[in-house]
C-alpha cells in the first residue's frame, strides 16, 4: 500500500508530461524543492514495483494506463478537476 506521500507522488507523476515522467518535474508538482527531497518517495515505489526509471532522472508506471486511472478516479492533492 501506497503511503500518503507516496500517493501523492503518484499523483504528481499523472499529472506531468510523459511518460517518461521526468523526477525534476515530478518533484515540483509534488510541491519539493528539489528532487532530492521526493526520492525517498520514488525508491519507495519502485520497491513496491508501481513505478521503475527507464534511465536517469525518469520514472515511469509499471501499468502504462495507471496514469489515466488516477487522473479519473483518485482524488488526490486536488491534481484533477471533475
Amino acid at each position: 500500500m501506497a503511503s500518503d506521500a507516496e500517493q501523492r507522488y503518484l499523483a504528481a507523476m499523472a499529472s506531468s508530461d510523459g511518460p517518461p515522467y521526468a523526477t525534476a518535474e515530478v518533484a515540483r508538482a509534488w510541491g519539493a524543492e528539489n528532487q532530492r527531497q521526493t526520492s525517498p518517495h520514488s525508491d519507495s515505489l519502485i520497491q513496491k514495483g508501481l513505478i521503475w526509471s527507464p534511465r536517469r532522472g525518469q520514472v515511469d508506471f509499471t501499468v502504462p494506463p495507471f496514469a489515466e486511472f488516477l487522473l479519473e478516479h483518485h482524488p488526490i492533492a486536488g491534481f484533477h478537476d471533475d
